[in-house]
């Protein structure tokens, strides 16, 4: 992987998302702690503000532009692009589920949030069912703070809640779709659990239960382009690739010296994947369709903690875009992809 260059973007950066529509597009969620004005005790707990702030990749000069931001917004945990729209997704440290749109600026389309899925308590992640099957019918799984999956259904007339379950005992990290079976969802949490949960049976319970990892369960995605495909990240720095017809152990694992946050699969290229592996930098691994997993690329952080990562949406494109924490840095960067 060769770093292109970098921008300092003011605020902790957590989260980076390239739009599935203009592939020159992506917004960055940023987190930020804060005082509160309003109490003088100073030991009084911080605020948690949050920033979309939205840009444009310039492929001839290999530099970046912004475009517009989004202030005044509680902390932003997570973001997705819808698949075939130009609208942004996101959760944030309040428990709120907010919809954007791009207009000629990133603008809110809600004057209020489009849902609530905890009080006060931090939404930790969100997925799209869009990603192989595009149509009206979108949801959102949401994960929370307090070991909760929720999934939303957004219609034209409003947002529902159509499924929730309290599924772990302490936060639930991630929470996933399988792409091509929408009606499955994928959990992990900080019990070093991940569990699959089919959304029509009125159970409460997980159809399966892994205790394969040895410390919290923190990414989960599907492969958009390989049915029963799946790879997921643990704070115990392994990456592991599944086959969700047989989950009670996975197919293959790598370690990255690093608790993996974020996992994506490349939008166009089945068999390669992108790792935000938090103390060891950016990893680029490649995935057999018969269940071999290699590292095929990094790039370094210099100790700064690596949080968000996503590919250029474009069939043939090794760019990537990448954020670190604490140094509030956005680094663009290009993989061989081949």
């Amino acid at each position: 992987m060769e770093l292109l260059n970098k921008l300092d973007v003011e605020w902790t950066a957590d989260t980076v998302e390239c739009s599935r529509v203009n592939a020159e597009l992506f917004a960055v969620g940023l987190y930020q702690l804060q005082d509160d004005e309003s109490n003088p005790d100073p030991e009084a707990p911080k605020l948690r503000a949050g920033r979309i702030m939205l840009f444009n990749y310039d492929n001839d000069a290999c530099d970046v532009h912004e475009l517009s931001r989004v202030n005044d917004l509680p902390a932003i945990t997570d973001m997705k692009w819808r698949q075939a729209l130009n609208q942004l997704i996101a959760t944030d440290a309040a428990g709120h589920v907010r919809l954007f749109a791009l207009d000629d600026t990133l603008r809110q389309l809600e004057a209020r949030d489009v849902f609530e899925v905890a009080e006060q308590q931090l939404a930790l992640s969100l997925d799209l069912n869009d990603r192989v099957s595009v149509g009206s019918d979108l949801r959102v799984a949401v994960s929370d703070q307090l070991g909760c999956i929720s999934e939303l259904q957004f219609r034209p007339e409003g947002v529902e809640r159509v499924y929730h379950q309290q599924a772990h005992d302490f936060p639930a990290w991630i929470v996933a779709y399988d792409y091509h079976h929408t009606d499955v969802l994928i959990s992990g949490g900080d019990d070093c659990r991940m569990k699959i949960w089919d959304t029509r049976a009125d159970t409460g319970r997980p159809s399966i239960v892994n205790k394969t990892h040895q410390m919290g369960v923190c990414s989960l995605h599907s492969n958009m382009h390989r049915e029963h495909q799946l790879v997921s990240g643990s704070y115990d720095e392994y990456v592991r690739l599944w086959d969700l017809r047989s989950p009670r152990a996975p197919l293959s694992e790598v370690h990255v010296e690093g608790g993996i946050w974020r996992l994506k699969w490349h939008p166009h290229q089945a068999d390669k994947l992108l790792s935000a592996s938090m103390h060891s930098g950016f990893h680029v691994l490649e995935a057999t369709a018969e269940g071999g997993l290699d590292i095929v690329g990094y790039l370094p952080t210099e100790g700064e903690l690596a949080y968000g990562a996503d590919w250029q949406y474009s069939p043939d494109s090794g760019l990537g875009m990448s954020c670190t924490f604490y140094n509030h840095e956005l680094q663009w960067w290009q993989a061989t992809v081949a």
